[in-house]
Formats: C-alpha cells, sequence, structure tokens
C-alpha cells in the first residue's frame, strides 16, 4: 500500500488527428513498461527517471478506440502512443471522459490539427500564396482603383529628370564680387580650411 501513495501520474501530451490520438507520457530512462488498450481506456504503468519512480496513468477516454491497431513505442526519453479512434470523422472535444482538468495532461499543439485543417497532402502547393497576376489585373478594375498606365514604357524618355547631367558645385569665385551667397558662409569657410 506504501506502493501506491508514490505512484504519480507523468506529465502527459495528447494531439489528434481525424482517426487517430496521439500521446507522449514523458518519463526517462523507464523500465517494466505495460500498456493496456481497451475500447475505452488506456492503462499505462512504469517506473523511470534518477530516482526510480513509479508512473500509473489509467485515462478512461471520452469515446471507443481499436484496442488491436493501438501501438506504442519507447525511446530514451518518452514513450510514444498511437491510438486508432474506432470511427474516425470529427474531432474529440476532449480527450477524457471527465470534464475536470487534469494538472499532468497538456494538449501537444506541435502536433495538434485544427479540424478545419487539411493535411499538407490535400492542399494544392500554392496555398497561402498570392497569385501576383490575378492581383494586377484586379488591381485596375473598381472604383478608386490604382492606374499604373504605361509604367515601364521605356519610349517616354523625354521628361525623365534622372537622366539629366547634375550640375556642378558653385564655388566662391562664380558668385557675383566673390561674396558668399549666404551669411556666415565666409566664417564657415574659413574654419574649414583651418
Amino acid at each position: 500500500m506504501g506502493d501506491a501513495a508514490k505512484t504519480i501520474c507523468p506529465p502527459t501530451l495528447w494531439a489528434q488527428t481525424k482517426d487517430r490520438i496521439l500521446l507522449s507520457f514523458n518519463v526517462q530512462d523507464t523500465k517494466g513498461v505495460e500498456m493496456k488498450f481497451e475500447e475505452r481506456s488506456i492503462t499505462f504503468t512504469c517506473t523511470g527517471g534518477i530516482a526510480n519512480q513509479a508512473y500509473k496513468a489509467d485515462l478512461q477516454l471520452l469515446k471507443d478506440i481499436d484496442p488491436e491497431a493501438s501501438k506504442w513505442d519507447k525511446t530514451s526519453r518518452l514513450i510514444t502512443v498511437v491510438v486508432v479512434k474506432k470511427e474516425a470523422g470529427p474531432f474529440w472535444p476532449r480527450l477524457l471522459e471527465t470534464k475536470a482538468k487534469q494538472h499532468w495532461l497538456k494538449v501537444d499543439f506541435d502536433k495538434m490539427k485544427d479540424s478545419d485543417e487539411s493535411s499538407e497532402d490535400e492542399m494544392p502547393a500554392n496555398v497561402g500564396q498570392p497569385d501576383l497576376s490575378q492581383m494586377m489585373a484586379q488591381m485596375g478594375r473598381g472604383t478608386g482603383a490604382a492606374d499604373f498606365g504605361d509604367l515601364g514604357d521605356e519610349d517616354d524618355d523625354e521628361d525623365d529628370s534622372d537622366d539629366d547631367e547634375i550640375p556642378g558645385l558653385e564655388t566662391a569665385d562664380d558668385t557675383p564680387n566673390g561674396a558668399p551667397e549666404t551669411p556666415g558662409a565666409e566664417a564657415e569657410g574659413q574654419a574649414c580650411n583651418a
């Protein structure tokens, strides 16, 4: 009975797809792993970690699973479980039958897919990328739309002021009587020449 008091629930992450539940029990260096799948539950026990802590998770699931098709695997850092839902389709609103929040159970947002999202295989290659030719065609339509006219037309070079030669700088000798054009310019010029 003393061992039961020392048994704790392992930190657990869960995610789902339309036909599977993905679980990760975060226990390092596990020994004596036991996994039992039933139609409405999963039971996981092991010892692990530096202190050989006893872990147990008894998950009473919201809906039925396929115990025969469900599998698990062990690495040195965690136990991963792929649970096959009995009925593929709508996403479960939660994993467990109980609505009470479990401090050791969290959603794995890295693996979770929204029920609205398609898998990457089902998505067209250009989803999320703008169709630039369509955008440019639409720019000329509607009220107040931009009209770029002959933008990029190379025949209109005579009004292009960028092609004109840059005028030279005026020196003090170019101004009438050799006097500076603005007051104080003479003092500035002397300071720069010193």
